[in-house]
């Protein structure tokens, strides 16, 4: 038998071989079809829908910390601080007698008024800006060059004398907390706070004004005299 005769025959008999050891285009596995066979299989439909439904209840939080110390500290966010430490810085020394006068019947007549200004749109902002003054002049009078006081200062230490004694006529601390009681003239008030501001900012001037000179003497001295810091 020759090659070409041996060569029809497995021809003819291959398609029967075919039929039954090959898989149909049906039967042949896709990729999908594995991929979904490997997939886990879904859990029951009850657990489902109780995780979609199930209302998410909060877990109890306490109140945050800022928020704790904002309502424990509330009564000192009303408190002058920064007057009541320069009034109290004033009063260690007598250099500054006059102006301590000052600041403690200033820290007085604000702390008589507050329950009754701090109705005003405009209190928190003025308050702002004098609690703001008071903490420079507190630097100012706490450094290691304290501003003299000057006649300037002197002048304006009667200026706001002179406007907390305009409000009620007198400087009496009986006869003003009376006069509270009948007469609460807020516009009045106010406009004595803001006059007193425009006092205040000149004497701060005044100071720094009075501290750079006093640098400036002994920046010459030095220079004059170097052994005498030496």
């Amino acid at each position: 038998m020759d090659f070409k005769r041996m060569f029809k025959w497995k021809k003819k008999k291959r398609p029967d071989g075919d039929s039954h050891g090959s898989p149909s285009r049906g039967e042949t596995p896709t990729p999908d079809a594995r991929i979904r066979s490997t997939s886990p299989p879904p859990g029951p439909s009850v657990a489902v829908s109780a995780l979609v439904f199930q209302p998410f209840v909060p877990l109890p939080t306490s109140p945050p910390l800022e928020h704790r110390q904002t309502e424990t500290n509330i009564d000192d966010t009303d408190k002058w601080t920064n007057l009541a430490a320069f009034s109290h810085l004033l009063k260690q020394t007598t250099l500054f007698s006059p102006l301590e006068v000052v600041m403690d019947d200033l820290n007085w007549f604000i702390g008589a008024h507050e329950d009754l200004v701090r109705t005003r749109n405009e209190y928190q902002a003025l308050k702002t800006q004098l609690e703001g003054l008071f903490k420079d002049l507190r630097m100012h009078f706490s450094g290691n060059t304290a501003p003299a006081m000057t006649i300037s200062m002197l002048n304006l230490c009667e200026t706001i004398q002179t406007e907390i004694r305009g409000v009620y006529g007198t400087q009496d601390r009986n006869i003003i907390s009376r006069y509270m009681q009948a007469n609460q003239d807020l516009d009045k008030i106010t406009g004595c706070y803001r006059r007193i501001q425009g006092h205040l900012e000149r004497l701060m001037l005044n100071a720094t004004m009075n501290i750079w000179k006093t640098l400036d003497a002994q920046a010459v001295v030095s220079v004059m005299f170097p052994n005498l810091h030496g």
